[in-house]
Protein backbone atom coordinates (compact mmCIF):
# COMPACT_ATOMS: atom_id res chain seq x y z
CA UNK A 1 0.00 0.00 0.00
CA UNK A 2 1.21 3.73 -1.05
CA UNK A 3 1.70 5.77 2.02
CA UNK A 4 0.15 9.11 1.29
CA UNK A 5 1.97 11.80 3.06
CA UNK A 6 5.25 12.01 2.54
CA UNK A 7 8.06 14.08 4.19
CA UNK A 8 10.71 16.09 2.41
CA UNK A 9 13.60 18.56 2.34
CA UNK A 10 13.06 21.59 0.37
CA UNK A 11 16.10 24.50 0.38
CA UNK A 12 14.69 28.40 -0.19
CA UNK A 13 17.49 30.96 -1.29
CA UNK A 14 16.83 33.76 0.76
CA UNK A 15 19.07 36.85 0.91
CA UNK A 16 20.47 36.46 3.57
CA UNK A 17 21.27 33.06 2.27
CA UNK A 18 19.54 29.57 2.65
CA UNK A 19 16.64 28.58 4.24
CA UNK A 20 16.34 24.98 4.97
CA UNK A 21 12.18 23.72 5.32
CA UNK A 22 11.03 20.22 6.21
CA UNK A 23 7.65 19.59 4.62
CA UNK A 24 5.16 16.94 5.18
CA UNK A 25 2.65 16.54 2.13
CA UNK A 26 -0.16 14.85 1.00
CA UNK A 27 -1.04 13.62 -2.82
CA UNK A 28 0.95 16.41 -3.76
CA UNK A 29 0.02 19.25 -1.26
CA UNK A 30 1.69 20.22 1.03
CA UNK A 31 -0.15 20.23 4.62
CA UNK A 32 2.35 20.66 7.50
CA UNK A 33 6.02 22.54 7.31
CA UNK A 34 8.53 23.60 9.55
CA UNK A 35 11.39 26.34 8.44
CA UNK A 36 15.15 26.97 8.88
CA UNK A 37 15.86 23.50 11.08
CA UNK A 38 19.28 22.88 10.41
CA UNK A 39 22.56 24.47 7.94
CA UNK A 40 23.17 20.43 7.52
CA UNK A 41 20.62 18.93 5.09
CA UNK A 42 21.97 15.80 4.66
CA UNK A 43 20.66 15.06 8.84
CA UNK A 44 17.44 16.97 8.13
CA UNK A 45 16.94 14.93 5.28
CA UNK A 46 17.10 11.54 7.16
CA UNK A 47 14.84 12.98 9.57
CA UNK A 48 12.84 13.57 6.22
CA UNK A 49 13.37 9.75 6.03
CA UNK A 50 12.69 9.02 9.52
CA UNK A 51 9.52 10.42 9.66
CA UNK A 52 8.30 9.19 6.21
CA UNK A 53 9.53 5.73 7.71
CA UNK A 54 7.75 5.96 10.36
CA UNK A 55 4.64 7.39 9.17
CA UNK A 56 4.86 10.44 11.62
CA UNK A 57 1.28 12.33 12.48
CA UNK A 58 2.00 16.14 10.74
CA UNK A 59 0.63 17.55 13.49
CA UNK A 60 3.48 15.99 15.48
CA UNK A 61 6.22 17.64 12.82
CA UNK A 62 7.07 20.73 14.98
CA UNK A 63 7.76 19.17 18.34
CA UNK A 64 9.42 16.33 16.30
CA UNK A 65 11.37 19.35 14.38
CA UNK A 66 11.95 20.91 18.16
CA UNK A 67 13.20 18.05 19.83
CA UNK A 68 15.96 17.38 16.49
CA UNK A 69 17.30 21.03 17.00
CA UNK A 70 17.52 20.74 21.06
CA UNK A 71 19.07 17.07 20.34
Amino acid sequence: MKKEIRYEVQETELSLGEETVIKCTKKGRTIASVEDISTDRSSVEELARICSKLDLDPSQLKDVAEDFVSG
